[in-house]
């Protein structure tokens, strides 16, 4: 459990931290789903460390959870650049890749974070919607259990997305239940995930969107 108070505390007792600083953005996004406190708190921490590949990472992502999937490409691209050996900076530019739908770099990124952490979700959450769109429905479904079977628990978001993306919308909001219940730190990708846009004429879809925080009344 992210602790809040811990992470207050340790900007507090030292302002300069790039870390302390990085710690309590991500807790106010993966927590408390605050995006412009959040994004506050990672502007910060370049300032603090100009070269941090994770603190750009970050901004990659809260550039999608605001609706900025372009954005999201470039800074990706920029964290990547940093450390591109670094296992999720190319998972993070993996899923920004998808969430634009380009799937062929996408497929080409998550081998590369496999290759650090081969039996991890990155392998395959990637490769499971990489098959999809190609059209090889059985390695999907394969790749698929893998991730069931291995991080069930732990990847609730991306097992969602893997059924929205193949159009089977009951298990997909099944599966996006359980990540809101068991707080997935995925989950904040919900609004602007191109994968899930099969859930978006969805009744189920506008009532979940409030939930999270991302109303498009609440991100005035």
């Amino acid at each position: 459990q992210l602790h809040k108070p811990a992470a207050e505390e340790a900007v507090a007792l030292d302002p300069e931290s790039a870390k302390a600083h990085l710690a309590l953005a991500f807790i106010e996004m993966l927590n408390g789903w605050n995006w412009r406190k959040a994004r506050a708190l990672v502007d910060r921490t370049l300032e603090l460390a100009p070269g941090d590949a994770e603190a750009m990472s970050m901004l990659a992502h809260l550039a999608t959870i605001t609706g900025k999937n372009s954005e999201s490409i470039a800074l990706a691209q920029r964290a990547l650049d940093l450390d591109p050996l670094n296992a999720f900076t190319n998972f993070a530019f993996a899923r920004s890749l998808g969430s634009n739908g380009r799937f062929g770099e996408m497929e080409m990124h998550s081998a590369r974070a496999a290759e650090e952490m081969p039996q991890g979700r990155p392998r395959q959450t990637g490769l499971a919607f990489v098959r999809a769109a190609q059209g090889r429905l059985a390695e999907s479904e394969a790749e698929l259990d893998a991730l069931k079977e291995k991080r069930a628990k732990h990847a609730p978001y991306q097992i969602a997305e893997v059924y929205a993306f193949r159009g089977e919308v009951d298990l997909a909001f099944e599966w996006i239940e359980k990540s809101y219940n068991w707080r997935d730190s995925g989950t904040v990708l919900v609004r602007c995930d191109h994968m899930l846009k099969n859930l978006h004429s969805n009744p189920r879809w506008e009532p979940f969107l409030r939930k999270m925080n991302l109303a498009a009344d609440q991100l005035d």
